[in-house]
């Protein structure tokens, strides 16, 4: 049963990256229809007012979403202890458990790094941080001599994932610095982290995928 709830998990962050992007175009889409609105003659302001309420309609969804994301990493979190417990017991250490593993924690980083920034201050040792081998994936990435079938696809998520903990640890330095508004740009839709994030990812998505012998 927990296996199936990880699965879903994993189905439901990836669905709330997609709708993150969709909201965030269909935002940019209707700002550019109101400032066009704007420059018509007053006559169709029936038209401007449309699109202001579209606009709102949009800020509302695109905060939902990020309640939601929010909800989902907080059920990575919950869900990599089970998962790495189950593991565990049964003596199997798969690389499709393990790629599940790391996404639960990695999104887990969106919420620390957000609720560092909040409190202008962190506990994290940016040394460690930086470095893309001393969390469990990095350890098994480094550890591991991956299959014909793997290879590609653990080269490729080796170099993101030392990206990913590359913008965390920038993050952090700009935490320390009193930096908070270039930290909430990083973290933020489009920013240098979340894009290294929403990356890695897509990546270790695919790479699960193959793993599991799906098509993709």
């Amino acid at each position: 049963i927990i296996e199936q709830i990880n699965e879903s998990q994993v189905t439901i962050a990836s669905a709330l990256e997609e709708q993150t992007a969709t909201t965030n175009e269909m935002s940019r889409n209707v700002s550019e229809a109101a400032t066009g609105a704007g420059e018509i003659a007053s006559s169709i302001t029936s038209v401007a007012s449309a699109a202001s309420s579209t606009s709102e309609g949009v800020s509302e969804t695109h905060a939902l979403n990020t309640e939601l994301s929010r909800m989902s990493s907080e059920m990575a979190q919950l869900l990599a202890r089970f998962t790495f417990a189950s593991d565990e017991h049964r003596g199997e250490v798969t690389v499709a458990s393990q790629i599940t593993n790391a996404i639960g924690a990695h999104g887990a980083w969106k919420k620390r790094l957000a609720d560092a920034i909040t409190a202008g201050a962190h506990h994290e040792n940016i040394a460690v941080v930086a470095q893309n081998d001393q969390c469990g994936f990095g350890k098994w990435l480094r550890e591991t001599v991956p299959t014909s079938r793997d290879a590609e696809s653990h080269e490729h998520a080796t170099v993101l994932h030392g990206e990913f903990h590359g913008e965390a640890a920038k993050v952090l330095r700009q935490i320390d610095q009193g930096k908070l508004a270039e930290a909430r740009v990083s973290t933020g839709q489009g920013g240098d982290f979340a894009e290294a994030s929403r990356v890695l990812t897509a990546a270790m998505i695919t790479w699960r995928k193959i793993a599991s012998g799906v098509t993709v």
